[in-house]
């Protein structure tokens, strides 16, 4: 995983080195050699580094030279996950994060102190988070918005309360916009849910505007993008449906598998396939 920040390229692998590029000139400025796979994309806020290993340790460093600010330490599960665990910086420097064993920790980036942490699967048994997984964290206003296992949570980011719950799952990252969110559930349910309350809005199946042979797919990612939400199964179609009415407007076949989600950058659409190819849209 890579990101950049200040002229400078930071990227971490899975065998638990972190290198510090200049982007410029391609110098090498730092690597560290954390010696555990790291597990999460890289966050960047104040020229430090946060990041998360296998072991669900989540550690900051100075992005200047690598040094190691603070680690907080937490249960590691029994399995550990292939799929990248997540976390969101708030404005004012909170970081929240999930970890494979189900919990959500709010930290102070500034010092490493942990402001509240409780498990959010409701239970003490070490293997009810075995294969546990969760979308991307999503901080809107005061809010935690994020999927885990088979629901959907709203969390308060001050106190870490629980607004509401509903029996959505969504692998993707939910989509907040105005009053609303957005999510498309793996096996093709596009839901739209009011953000205070959590009451669902509106519920349809994408897949039904497929060939019945070719509704036995899921959902590998979605975005919004001029009032239409763009949905891309892992059998090679775009279902493009509007996020007013929640109803499906229209799709087309890719052709090649689709593993990733769509990405939207100048008011071009564009979709990587299983094979490598990269297609865009207007």
């Amino acid at each position: 995983v890579f990101t950049t920040y200040n002229s400078n390229l930071f990227v971490a692998d899975n065998i638990g080195f972190i290198y510090s590029i200049n982007i410029k000139n391609g110098n090498i400025n730092w690597i560290k050699n954390h010696g555990i796979p790291l597990k999460s994309n890289i966050k960047v806020y104040e020229n430090k580094i946060i990041l998360i290993n296998q072991e669900n340790r989540i550690f900051c460093l100075d992005a200047n030279d690598g040094k190691k600010l603070w680690d907080v330490r937490s249960i590691s599960s029994f399995i550990k996950l292939q799929n990248f665990l997540s976390s969101s910086i708030s404005k004012k420097g909170e970081l929240v994060t999930i970890n494979s064993s189900g919990e959500l920790m709010k930290i102070n980036v500034s010092d490493g102190k942990v402001f509240w942490a409780f498990n959010t699967l409701g239970s003490a048994l070490l293997h009810d988070a075995d294969f546990f997984k969760s979308s991307k964290i999503v901080i809107n206003e005061d809010n935690i918005i994020l999927s885990i296992k088979s629901s959907l949570f709203s969390y308060d980011l001050a106190s870490g309360f629980n607004n509401w719950k509903q029996d959505v799952s969504t692998a993707g990252t939910p989509i907040v916009d105005g009053d609303n969110i957005f999510v498309v559930t793996d096996n093709g349910f596009f839901v739209i849910i009011d953000k205070d309350s959590g009451k669902i809005l509106s519920s349809s199946n994408i897949l039904l505007v497929l060939k019945n042979k070719k509704r036995k797919t899921r959902i590998t990612g979605y975005i919004m993008g001029s009032g239409k939400i763009y949905s891309t199964t892992a059998n090679g179609f775009l279902i493009v449906s509007s996020a007013t009415s929640g109803k499906t407007e229209y799709f087309t076949k890719i052709g090649d598998p689709i593993t990733s989600s769509p990405v939207i950058n100048e008011g071009n659409l564009y979709i990587l396939t299983k094979n490598s190819r990269i297609i865009g849209y207007n």
